[in-house]
């Protein structure tokens, strides 16, 4: 069986790595990560991973929404992520799982279990 494969979007260095540490903790690969939209949109050309794990706020004019947007359209799953709760992003988020920052290792395993236990989800 492969495991599963993925991108991390997030514009603090730390915080990717912390996520990252977690995630192949957790028995997961790591695929790749990007510090913004706009390096993550160049990448989507080759980039094969199974799962997006996408930051709300990166710094740039676009948000994780707007690459979140583009995911979709690629049929691409995603879980958002973000210490920001205000309504509209929660709204946003709505139709997909959703992180709050501080997370864990139990938060990233039920999202990805959550998001896997969908049956519109799996591959």
């Amino acid at each position: 069986m492969n495991k599963l494969k993925i991108h991390i979007v997030e514009d603090e260095i730390i915080i990717a790595y912390d996520l990252q540490d977690i995630l192949e903790e957790l028995g997961y690969v790591v695929n790749d990560i990007s510090m913004s939209v706009e390096e993550a949109n160049e990448k989507l050309v080759t980039d094969d991973s199974d799962l997006f794990i996408l930051d709300i706020n990166l710094k740039g004019d676009k948000t994780g929404f707007d690459l979140g947007q583009t995911l979709t359209e690629m049929n691409k799953p995603i879980i958002y992520m973000s210490s920001t709760t205000d309504r509209e992003s929660i709204e946003k988020a709505k139709a997909h799982i959703f992180l709050e920052k501080p997370f864990d290792i139990d938060d990233i395993h039920i999202a990805i279990d959550s998001l896997y236990g969908r049956p519109d989800k799996i591959k």
